[in-house]
C-alpha cells in the first residue's frame, strides 16, 4: 500500500488507507547541536576520530562539511522527526510526498521506497549551465593571469545594487571601484535561474568555485567501519549515508584545493578578502596559504552557538581552517565568537568596524507615541502558529504595528506566513528606513540581525517565545526582554518607558571601516 505524506504549512499529514494522522513541525535546534557533537565524537572501530578521515596535510578536510551536516541533514531529520519515526514503527515501505526535504529525508531511511514531484528537465539545465560555467571560470583564469590581478574578492553569487555584488560587501566594491583598484571575483554559486541572471546583472568575468573541478568525486565510505553509539536502527542507517556523503564531498575538495593551488601558483595575488561564508571559503584558504597569499575575512551576520561553520565543536583546532585575520564588527560580536568557537580566538580575530551605516541618522521624536508603535519582523524561521497569536494580542491591546518584510523574499508569500493578508491592521514596511525608525517606540522578534541593528537606535527589543533559539545570545547576554504569551499592554508600555538603551552594550566605538581596508589594500 502506497501512504500519502503531504506537508501543509507547519503540518504533516499522513494518510494510509482510511487513517489520517497529523504532526506538528517542531524546531530544536538544541538536539540538533548534542547530535552533531555527537557525530564529530564517533570514532571508527580502530579507535581513530571520524573527523581524521580524510585530510590534507594536517587539516580536517571532514571539518569543512559541519555546516551541512547541521542545516541540510540534521535540520530536517528532526524538523520531521515524529513523521519519520511513525512511519518506520508502522513499517511502511511505499511512499508518496509532495515536499523536497522530507522526501530526501525519507530516501535515506531503510526499506522505504519514496516517489515525489521531480522536474525531468532538471538535470540537462544544470549540465548546459555547469559548462557555462567552466567556460566562464576558465577565461575569468586567463584575465587572472594576463592582467597579474592582485587581489581576489569571494562572496556568494548575489548581485544586487549599484556594483551588482552581495549587498554586505557594498563597501568593499565601493572602496575598491572608486580607487579602480584591480580585483577578481570568486563566487560560490547555485547552478540555475539566477546563476545566469546574475551573470547578466554583473556582466564580468567570474570563477565559479563549482566550475572548476567538473566531474562528481566518489566515496569508499563503509558505515560499518564506525563505532555507533545506542541509537534506533533507522538513525543509524540515516547517519550512515550521512557521512559517506561528507566523505564524498571531501574528496572533491581535496580536488578543488589542488586546482585552485595551480590557479594561484601562475597568478600575482596577493590578497583574499571574502565574507565569512564558512561553507565554502575553507578550500580557497587552503589554497591561498600553500601560494603565501594573505587571507582576511569579514563578519557579515550574527554570532550565535548555532553558527557551526564557526566553532569547530569536539575537534582539534589546530586541524581547523580559518582565515589568517577575521575581522569583526567590533568587541561585543569579537567576544561572542570567541565565547563558542574552538578555532577564532582574540589572536586571528580582529576588529574593522560595521560595514555599513544602518538607516543612517535618526532623529528621535520628543514624546512616545501613545498608543505605541511597534515593528514586527518578518523572520524566515519563525512558526506562524507561533507568531500570530503574538500579532493578534497586540492588536487587541491597542498597539500601533508595523511589520517589516525581507526585501530578498516575495510580499505575499511573506504576509501569508504570518497570516496577514488581506489584513489592514498591520502596517507593512518593504523598505525599513531612517523616517520609519523614527516614528518606533520598540521592536518585536526572535532572532534576526536586525535585532541587534536596531539596538543602535536606543530601540527596546521584546523577544517572543519560539522553539526556533537562534536568537539566544540576546537573552544569554540580557539584551532583550522577553516576552511572554499572557503579556499586557501595561507590561509593554512599562518596559519601554524604564528601557535603559543597549547600543554601548552591542556597539561600543570601532575604527571605520574604510581605514581597515586602506591597510589592507594599501
Amino acid at each position: 500500500m502506497i501512504i500519502e505524506v503531504s506537508v501543509i504549512g507547519e503540518e504533516v499529514r499522513v494518510i494510509a488507507g482510511k487513517m489520517q494522522k497529523i504532526f506538528f513541525i517542531r524546531e530544536n535546534l538544541s538536539l540538533m547541536l548534542a547530535k552533531l557533537k555527537m557525530i564529530n565524537g564517533l570514532k571508527f572501530k580502530n579507535g581513530s576520530p571520524i573527523y581524521d578521515s580524510r585530510k590534507y596535510g594536517s587539516i580536517s578536510l571532514w571539518s569543512f562539511f559541519q555546516d551541512f551536516i547541521f542545516w541540510k541533514r540534521l535540520y530536517f531529520f528532526v524538523r520531521f522527526s515524529e513523521v519519520i519515526k511513525f512511519i518506520t514503527e508502522q513499517k511502511y515501505t511505499h511512499i508518496l510526498v509532495n515536499n523536497r526535504e522530507l522526501a530526501g529525508v525519507l530516501q535515506m531511511l531503510p526499506g522505504l521506497k519514496v516517489k515525489s514531484k521531480k522536474n525531468f528537465l532538471a538535470y540537462p539545465a544544470r549540465l548546459v549551465l555547469k559548462v557555462f560555467g567552466f567556460f566562464i571560470s576558465h577565461l575569468a583564469i586567463l584575465i587572472l593571469w594576463l592582467r597579474k590581478t592582485p587581489y581576489l574578492v569571494y562572496s556568494p553569487d548575489i548581485a544586487v545594487g549599484k556594483y551588482a555584488c552581495d549587498f554586505r560587501l557594498t563597501s568593499l566594491y565601493e572602496f575598491l571601484m572608486s580607487r579602480k583598484i584591480k580585483f577578481q571575483e570568486i563566487f560560490h554559486t547555485n547552478i540555475g535561474l539566477n546563476f545566469i541572471r546574475n551573470f547578466v546583472r554583473r556582466w564580468r568575468g567570474v570563477l565559479y568555485l563549482e566550475s572548476l573541478v567538473f566531474f562528481t568525486s566518489k566515496t569508499d565510505f563503509n558505515p560499518a567501519a564506525v563505532s555507533w553509539p545506542n541509537l534506533p536502527d533507522y538513525e543509524r542507517f540515516f547517519l550512515g549515508l550521512v557521512l559517506k556523503e561528507v566523505d564524498r564531498m571531501c574528496n572533491h575538495s581535496a580536488k578543488l584545493i589542488k586546482k585552485l593551488i595551480f590557479i594561484f601558483k601562475y597568478s600575482n595575488v596577493k590578497k583574499l578578502a571574502a565574507l565569512d561564508d564558512m561553507r565554502y571559503t575553507n578550500e580557497l584558504i587552503i589554497a591561498c596559504r600553500e601560494n603565501s597569499i594573505a587571507t582576511f575575512g569579514f563578519q557579515h551576520g550574527q554570532f550565535t552557538k548555532y553558527h557551526i561553520g564557526w566553532m569547530h565543536y569536539d575537534m582539534p583546532p589546530e586541524n581547523s581552517v580559518t582565515f589568517d585575520t577575521l575581522f569583526v564588527w567590533n568587541s561585543y560580536w569579537q567576544n561572542i565568537l570567541c565565547q563558542y568557537s574552538l578555532k577564532y580566538t582574540l589572536e586571528n580575530t580582529a576588529i574593522s568596524g560595521a560595514p555599513k551605516k544602518f538607516f543612517g541618522e535618526v532623529k528621535k521624536r520628543d514624546k512616545p507615541a501613545s498608543p505605541k508603535n511597534l515593528l514586527i519582523l518578518f523572520e524566515s524561521f519563525v512558526s506562524k502558529n507561533e507568531i500570530q497569536p503574538y500579532i493578534n494580542r497586540l492588536l487587541d491591546c491597542g498597539f500601533v504595528l508595523y511589520l517589516s518584510l525581507r526585501p530578498d523574499l516575495p510580499k505575499n508569500a511573506q504576509l501569508q506566513r504570518y497570516g496577514l493578508v488581506g489584513n489592514n491592521s498591520v502596517q507593512v514596511v518593504s523598505k525599513l528606513d531612517a523616517q520609519i525608525i523614527s516614528e518606533l517606540d520598540a521592536v518585536v522578534g526572535v532572532h534576526s540581525t536586525l535585532l541587534s541593528e536596531l539596538m543602535y537606535y536606543d530601540l527596546p527589543v521584546f523577544q517572543i517565545e519560539s522553539s526556533f533559539d537562534l536568537g539566544h545570545q540576546l537573552r544569554d547576554n540580557s539584551l532583550s526582554i522577553a516576552l511572554p504569551k499572557n503579556f499586557t499592554t501595561e507590561y509593554i508600555n512599562s518596559a519601554i518607558d524604564s528601557f535603559q538603551s543597549k547600543k554601548n552594550v552591542v556597539w561600543p566605538s570601532a575604527p571605520s571601516i574604510n581605514e581597515t581596508y586602506q591597510k589592507i589594500f594599501s
